[in-house]
């Protein structure tokens, strides 16, 4: 136990330290810089519509959705009635910044108070505990380096195939995923995944984990209202230059208006109560632009795609 003690405390000053630097608030998001959707009069000034403003939030959704969804950080098989594991892993997520539109310019995406690079650093804390009949419940914490943002996520795990001969574990998971600390953007996502793991004994106590599987999730993304000229107020009308985005609904549960799917891959090795691996991801999916209510009439989508790799120190017992 103190040996499990020591590294949830050197996983907890690591997300201290990742955290310290952001003062700044670089990569805190300022949506009016996506441009604005619809005419509005600021003052005397009139700021007409952008027309590339509601596929450029719905661009920067896509991508940020993928660098958010759940990195799967563990094998199939259960962790037992009595089983905790919690371990720290360093996401990579590498994201578009700058995109292609159909008119062939290529435009900025992600509305950060300065420019984004990529990857994104997305230090994460995972946290599982084992429940009777195979399930598990779990929960992640993922801090966005320089930026008040964290997103949280909610997962139930059930174990269906496991602790077989020559057969593969199998399992089944759930998850919900939401961001804090932006008032602007209101962003959920929720979906499922199937995986498949086995273990290789390697010395000792030690053992090699494979696992891989698929994952599907949908989102849901809404603003609150958003200044687009914030150097100027009007007194008259403080709210003249405010509006919002047309949002992006989730749809129905079993088939979303905005889905993506990744493929996942990952090792570990164990040790006693070490865990060290590597996970790798890689999504694609489509987004609405635009719903039928909104201009123009007809739906339009766009795509994205985002490969990311995540480095994972833990313990489990």
């Amino acid at each position: 136990m103190r040996v499990a003690s020591g590294l949830l405390a050197v996983m907890a000053c690591g997300i201290l330290l990742q955290s310290a630097p952001a003062r700044a608030y670089d990569n805190d998001l300022e949506l009016y810089k996506l441009g604005n959707p619809t005419q509005l009069k600021s003052g005397d000034t009139t700021i007409n519509a952008d027309p590339f403003a509601q596929e450029r939030f719905a661009r920067f959704v896509g991508d940020f959705a993928l660098a958010l969804a759940p990195m799967p950080s563990g094998l199939a098989s259960s962790l037992g009635s009595a089983g905790f594991s919690a371990t720290f892993t360093s996401d990579l997520a590498l994201i578009h910044p700058k995109e292609r539109f159909s008119n062939g310019q290529t435009m900025d995406v992600w509305p950060t108070e300065k420019p984004t690079s990529s990857p994104l650093f997305i230090p994460t804390i995972h946290l599982r505990k084992g429940l009777p009949f195979g399930f598990e419940v779990g929960a992640d914490v993922s801090y966005i380096i320089f930026s008040e943002m964290v997103a949280t996520t909610a997962m139930l795990k059930w174990s269906l195939v496991e602790g077989f001969l020559y057969v593969p574990d199998l399992s089944a998971k759930v998850f919900a995923t939401t961001v804090i600390g932006t008032k602007e953007l209101n962003l959920v996502l929720g979906g499922w995944d199937v995986g498949l793991s086995e273990r290789v004994p390697l010395w000792g106590s030690a053992e090699l984990g494979l696992y891989g599987g698929y994952q599907r999730f949908g989102v849901s993304a809404q603003t609150n209202n958003i200044d687009f000229d914030p150097n100027h107020v009007d007194p008259n009308n403080p709210m003249s230059a405010d509006t919002v985005f047309e949002p992006l609904t989730f749809g129905p549960i079993l088939n979303p208006s905005t889905v993506f799917g990744r493929t996942y891959l990952g090792l570990e090795i164990r040790w006693e109560l070490l865990v060290v691996g590597f996970d790798f991801t890689y999504g694609t999916g489509s987004n609405l632009a635009y719903t039928s209510s909104a201009p123009p009439a007809t739906d339009v989508k766009v795509f994205a795609s985002q490969t990311k790799l995540a480095f994972k120190l833990g313990v489990t017992f």
